[in-house]
């Protein structure tokens, strides 16, 4: 079989793509408020709160929301969180910083995805895109949760950028193979194949 071609031997369609996103990146205040259990008007005050330490609550709702004890670990010890709750202290700053960081692409799974099982299904999912690495352990970094919302913005936009500047075109990974259409919703399938989901988001339709 032919190598693949390269990009450089296909003519770009179209560079400026009208392309709005239907939900924004950035902080989901509404949900972070419910998880906090206290009203967020901005995200100044929500800075500021982290600041001075979130309280524990935080990690208490991100359990009940369907995170595992070994999935808030990195953000608090299990055994630390016992103590800050018995002796009734707020999370520190760094720990307050990391529970901010998870709720919120909890929140923004869920918001994509439809539902709540599916979000965290699809964040504990090994996926080829971050190297075989899950969602999940992807975002205990700052840059790394900053790959993962914008892979979930993607997802919801059904963004295949890539795709719709070369004409349609997407790879499968590690094949040494060039599929073309002529259509938006070739490169839309190449965002929807790799980011490996176990359904379609709400909004998509697949037409046989």
């Amino acid at each position: 079989m032919e190598p693949a071609m390269e990009a450089s031997r296909f003519t770009p369609r179209n560079k400026t793509l009208p392309l709005p996103l239907r939900r924004k990146g950035g902080l989901q205040l509404d949900g972070l408020s419910r998880l906090l259990g206290q009203p967020l008007h901005s995200e100044l005050e929500l800075a500021n709160s982290v600041a001075d330490g979130l309280p524990t609550t935080l990690i208490t709702n991100l359990g009940k929301a369907g995170l595992s004890r070994s999935e808030l670990s990195f953000v608090i010890p299990e055994r630390t969180l016992s103590h800050r709750i018995r002796k009734g202290e707020q999370l520190s700053r760094d720990e307050s910083e990391r529970g901010v960081r998870l709720a919120n692409l909890l929140l923004l799974a869920e918001q994509v995805l439809g539902q709540p099982d599916i979000a965290t299904a699809w964040l504990r999912q090994p996926l080829q895109r971050f190297d075989g690495a899950s969602p999940l352990d992807t975002a205990r970094t700052e840059q790394g949760a900053r790959l993962v919302e914008a892979l979930l913005l993607q997802i919801d936009e059904g963004y295949g950028l890539g795709g719709l500047l070369v004409g349609g075109r997407w790879h499968s990974a590690g094949q040494p193979v060039v599929y073309l259409a002529d259509h938006a919703a070739s490169a839309m399938l190449e965002m929807l194949v790799h980011s490996e989901l176990p359904s379609l988001p709400p909004g998509f339709q697949l037409l046989k």
